[in-house]
Parts: C-alpha cells; structure tokens; sequence
C-alpha cells in the first residue's frame, strides 16, 4: 500500500534482470510505499525505441545497465514524463548526464557498495601478474609449454602509483601500504597537498606497478596513450579495474609487443586482446571479464543502496509537487 501521504505517487519503471524477483520483499514494501512501479525483466539492453515505448509515461526510471546501453540525449526528448534515473551503477559515462541537467531530470548512482570489492581485485590482478599466477594456471591445464618461466617478483618494496584517488584509490592504497609498497597517487581533482600526490608524468616515470582507479568522463579520451606509454618502466604493469575507454588498448599491445611494458590487466573482455595473445609472450595480457564488483556482499548492498536511491527519488519528487 502506498504512503498514505503521497496522494499521487510518482510513476516508476523499473527494470532489473529479474523483475520483482530481483528484490527482497521488504525492499518491495520500500518501492511500494512511495511508487507507483512497474517492474520489468531483461537480461541484455533494449534498443532505444524498445526502452522509449516502456518508459514514455515513467516520472522515474530505476535500472541496472540492462536498460539500455546508452541513455543518450535523443532518448531523453522521447520521455517528456522522465524526472529522476536510478542506477544500479557507480560509473554513469554510459548516460548523458549534461542532457539531463538541462531538463532537470536527477541521478541517482549507487556510489559506495563495489568500493571495497574493486579495491580487492585491483590488488588480485596486481598479485596475478607480479606472480604469474594465471599463467600458472595454464601450465598446470596444459596451455602453456614447460619452457615459459614462472618466476614473478614481489609486491612488497615496489612502488605503485594510483591514478584517481575516490573512494576505489583511497581503500586500494591502504591495502597496498599494509604490504609494504610505497604508494603514490595522481589526481587532478584532489586540491589538498600531499607528499604522496604526483603529476600523471611523474607517477608513470617511478612506478612498478600503475593502477587506474579513475572514471571514465563521457566522450572523453583515453587518459593512458602512446604519450602516457612511453614514460612507463619496461618492467612496469598496468592495472586497468576501471573502464577500458581509460587507455589505447592498440598503444598498450605496441608497448608490450615492444617490451616497453610488462605486462597488462584489464578486467573486461575485449577481442583485440584476445588476438593480440597470440603475438605475445605467454602472460602479458590478463583480462577478468567485468567481476570486479561482483560478490555476493556488493550486490547485496548495491540492490539495497538503488532501492534507497529510488525512493528518495521519489521523495524528492514529491517534495516538488507539493
């Protein structure tokens, strides 16, 4: 039953991978009290009349990146209705937040519940490469023949230097302080000084190990190029948990192919890598496949923190009307 002090509810469309059987119930009752929702199953993104025709009348739309892959501005004009969008994200370069803000339509991100799981993984690819552990993997199933080294380095005494220091920076540089790596950070946004805080150049000149932990801007261009490549030590690996739009995947093949890199990990799925495997020295390139924040803890807070990012949506919506 909806909140008897809401008279009218806002219309909300909300669309996850299985409906309503995404949420708990309480977390129903939660969306119940404040909307009037519509929930709907998809597993891959709709194309862009698909989505318009679902959501011509929503005041809300609350959605995973199912939805649709790219909420861009001419979407936006076909939804008169649409005042808030609810993601359950933290990154959002795949929605035109400018032609948002020009209509007044709110975002709302789930922010912090992949902080701590990101963190992790950034440290388990950086552990991966250091000590080839993938590539022991494949000797053990047979994929790689006995004559490749396994012999890795350590992480304990390098220097890894973080490229964006948010909330993913932040906790990644603790765990790499406990240890024992001296950690530096590159941050244009962070205004504070800080005897750790390089510019980009000089972070890519001293590290071993370059993690980036940064957003991707929406259009914007790589931040990691030939450029930026060119500053790295040969001995130096490139940690990419983030998006892959960060770096020039066909500098960062150049580079390794060149051995002016050690070695790169990505945690997406991308078929140029796959292809450029096969000219490169067994366990240069490793990708996970988007996991990073896909544990049974993250998701348990991200569907809890997008059920409160959508009914303050609402609430806020109603403070508006009223």
């Amino acid at each position: 039953m909806h909140d008897q002090s809401i008279k009218n509810p806002p219309r909300a469309v909300v669309i996850s991978a299985r409906g309503q059987d995404s949420f708990e119930s309480r977390q129903l009752d939660q969306l119940n009290e404040v909307l009037s929702a519509a929930h709907h199953a998809r597993l891959a993104p709709m194309t862009p009349d698909a989505f318009t025709e679902l959501c011509i009348d929503a005041d809300i739309v609350a959605m995973t990146r199912r939805g649709v892959h790219d909420l861009d501005s001419t979407i936006l004009e076909r939804l008169p209705a649409l005042r808030a969008v609810s993601i359950y994200a933290t990154g959002f370069e795949w929605l035109d937040a400018e032609a948002m803000a020009r209509r007044d339509i709110s975002l709302h991100i789930a922010a912090g519940y992949s902080t701590r799981v990101v963190a992790e993984h950034a440290l388990a690819m950086m552990l991966a490469m250091a000590r080839r552990v993938h590539l022991s993997n494949d000797r053990c199933r047979g994929h790689c023949p006995d004559s490749v080294s396994l012999r890795g380095g350590e992480l304990h005494g390098k220097t890894a230097g973080i490229v964006g220091y948010g909330r993913i920076g932040r906790c990644l540089a603790d765990m790499l302080r406990a240890l024992g790596l001296d950690v530096t950070f590159a941050d244009p946004a962070v205004d504070e000084p800080a005897a750790d805080k390089r510019a980009l150049d000089g972070l890519l000149r001293e590290s071993d190990h370059i993690i980036l932990c940064a957003c991707h801007v929406r259009n914007a261009p790589p931040i990691i190029g030939k450029q930026e490549l060119s500053l790295c030590a040969p001995h130096a690996y490139l940690i990419n948990p983030s998006r892959p739009h960060l770096v020039d995947h066909r500098a960062v093949v150049d580079a390794l192919e060149q051995r002016a890199l050690a070695g790169y990990a990505l945690d997406d799925c991308l078929p140029e890598l796959h292809e450029a495997e096969k000219r490169l020295d067994f366990g240069r390139i490793l990708q996970t496949g988007h996991t990073a924040w896909y544990s049974n803890e993250a998701m348990a807070r991200g569907l809890q923190e997008w059920v409160d990012n959508t009914v303050a949506a609402a609430r806020m919506l109603e403070t508006i009307r009223s």
